[in-house]
């Protein structure tokens, strides 16, 4: 998992509020598209107080990309377009 913020500031941020949300970011599913997923962090307290006894994680799928729709790479550098531009 690869969310925006870097693990240490994701775990500082959590327990520092008791939730989180990440914004979106992507898998790479085993059919080769891509699933966008963000993940809401709670934090549970038990009955005896102040520390949380567990954080709790929901992954939502935002977007599905499916293989075929994914934009081929581009195998010319920039400037060889230009060049082919120009004619």
């Amino acid at each position: 998992m690869h969310p925006p913020l870097g693990s240490d500031m994701w775990r500082q941020y959590v327990f520092s509020k008791g939730q989180c949300e990440t914004d979106s970011y992507r898998f790479l599913a085993k059919n080769g598209g891509y699933v966008w997923v963000l993940t809401q962090a709670t934090l549970i307290y038990g009955n005896r107080g102040q520390k949380p006894n567990s954080v709790v994680c929901v992954n939502f799928v935002t977007r599905i990309v499916p293989f075929d729709q994914i934009p081929p790479l581009t195998t010319t550098s920039p400037d060889e377009e230009r060049g082919a531009e120009r004619g």
